[in-house]
């Protein structure tokens, strides 16, 4: 499963030489960020050929294309 992490703790979570089950616990325990934004978008995202910004412009539930 994904986790999403503030980014002052992208280099701890990415450090081989933290292994312990403690030590990553607390990493997600205090690096979780809950500061997501997120809209809906065109399924122009689904098709690789469609590498424009278009696809990444929010679109109302009824616009999706």
């Amino acid at each position: 499963m994904p986790v999403i992490l503030s980014s002052k703790y992208h280099e701890l979570w990415l450090n081989p030489e933290i292994q312990s089950p403690k030590d990553l616990d607390a990493i997600l325990h205090d690096g979780m960020t809950s500061e997501i934004k997120y809209y809906p978008v065109s399924k122009q995202v689904n098709f690789a050929k469609n590498n424009n910004p278009s696809c990444v412009e929010p679109v109302t539930p009824d616009n999706f294309i």
